[in-house]
């Protein structure tokens, strides 16, 4: 109903509201007309003329101003035609590569436009010229996400493309990252925090284990790397132990949370075992036992291990190392089909945190430990955005305010920290929606999603 009022101009609109009482456009927005003559002047005859019509419409290249632009054609994606939307797909993802662009709303607003064009293999075909566009990884995985098909979308076929087209777009996310791991170790080649994540990246849209193959071989052949690795990419596990219980707490939990991390590219059993060809019994020794004496590399194994030895605990044992040979690229299914937890982790309890999902679920390789009834979790996040959403039926119920669309949303995120992989994706558009429907209403994103770092549960 919200994007009924806004497309058609009500007063009812959060966005139009304003204007019915100013009697003009409110200082900073963006009036309509040029965008609605921007979109009937598509397709332009290259893509550079589009992108340079679209910041001419905007007034200047400032993220803030761009924004804007991009909330105003979420309204009017209803407008966009097949052949505008072919060509504003690719501009858009590649404006979205501007620092300061939200690259989380912006995907979904791709999605949006790819469902107006009729065929679904011209879609496939736009979409593989948007991934081209984009520069950043994690930004393609982002825009995939929005592609990829929830299982509501499944059941309905309304995939948005073709299931033959996934793996090619999965392969062209990669591929950069495999080339770049020819040159060299990804994480003595890219700074450490930009190594793990394009290593995860690797392993969540690869052929399972591919990204493992690329350490195992290099510290097979060398094990000392492995504790070099670990310096680059975790460098905090080096620090000394924090004091007090809430220091105990925090470090405990950016311990895991990062152990998990490097447990998507390798099994920590595995990487546990080329630390011992290095260090032997010294990775016994409590992570704080001499601290100043000890070599970094030493340092940050023994944190490892000492991480390793409490997860298996937690899971009745110790994990065995995984060590691949030629029947697991068989066992593992065709490039990105979801497969189980990454074996050998010893990780029960402690979660590998998603880079969210974007619609993707992950890793296509993390299956969630939670039990419970999915469907209960899922109707419950839809329940919680039908609450803020006001249909033909209320009659005169006032429109949610921020404080409870805010509220409302931090709930949802809760509901969606016990949900499986599967049942994220089921929640992708109810997120969305709550998300929009808060910029709409005039709140500030970071008031839903604080920037922490982190990718966020709605996002996608």
């Amino acid at each position: 109903m919200l994007r009924f009022w806004t497309e058609h101009k009500r007063v009812t609109s959060p966005a139009y509201f304003p204007r019915y009482f100013a009697y003009a456009i409110p200082n900073g927005e963006i009036p309509d007309v040029p965008v609605a003559n921007f979109i009937t002047r598509l397709p332009l005859p290259t893509l550079d003329q589009a992108v340079d019509a679209f910041y001419e419409v905007a007034g200047d290249r400032t993220a803030d101003t761009v924004s804007k632009l991009l909330t105003k054609l979420s309204h009017l994606t209803g407008q966009v035609d097949d052949p505008a939307a072919r060509q504003l797909i690719p501009a858009l993802a590649r404006i979205g590569n501007t620092s300061g662009i939200d690259q989380i709303f912006l995907p979904y607003l791709v999605a949006q436009l790819t469902d107006q064009i009729a065929v679904r293999e011209a879609r496939a075909d736009v979409a593989a010229q948007a991934l081209d566009e984009a520069k950043k990884p994690l930004y393609k995985h982002y825009l995939l996400g929005a592609w990829e098909p929830s299982p509501e979308d499944i059941a309905l076929d309304k995939e948005l493309l073709p299931d033959a087209a996934l793996p090619h777009l999965r392969e062209q996310i990669i591929a950069p990252i495999r080339e770049s791991a020819k040159q060299g170790p990804l994480y003595l080649t890219l700074p450490g925090e930009d190594a793990l994540l394009h290593l995860r990246i690797w392993s969540w849209h690869s052929t399972p284990n591919e990204a493992q193959r690329h350490l195992e071989e290099i510290f097979g052949n060398d094990p000392a790397q492995a504790a070099d690795f670990l310096l680059r990419v975790a460098p905090q596990l080096q620090a000394a132990t924090l004091e007090g219980s809430v220091g105990a707490d925090l470090q405990q939990r950016s311990d895991h949370h990062l152990y998990g991390n490097i447990a998507e590219v390798i099994p920590p059993a595995r990487l546990t075992s080329f630390l011992r060809e290095t260090f032997g019994g010294k990775l016994d020794s409590p992570p704080g036992d001499g601290d100043g004496e000890v070599p970094a590399e030493e340092r940050v194994a023994r944190r490892f291990v000492a991480l390793f030895k409490s997860s298996g605990a937690r899971s009745g044992g110790d994990a065995q190392p995984e060590v691949l040979d030629a029947a697991d690229d068989k066992a593992g299914g065709a490039v990105g089909e979801p497969t189980s937890d990454v074996a050998g982790t010893g990780v029960v309890g402690v979660e590998p945190s998603p880079l969210p999902q974007a619609g993707a679920d992950g890793a296509y390789r993390q299956g969630s430990q939670r039990g419970g009834d999915e469907s209960e979790r899922v109707e419950r996040v839809r329940q919680l955005r039908d609450s803020v959403f006001r249909d033909e039926s209320d009659g005169d119920r006032p429109l949610a305010s921020l404080e409870e669309i805010a509220n409302t949303y931090r709930e949802m995120e809760a509901v969606h920290a016990g949900a499986t992989e599967q049942e994220r994706l089921a929640m992708r558009d109810s997120f969305g929606d709550v998300a929009q429907l808060f910029a709409f209403s005039g709140g500030d994103p970071d008031a839903l999603d604080p920037d922490d770092g982190e990718p966020d549960p709605g996002e996608g």
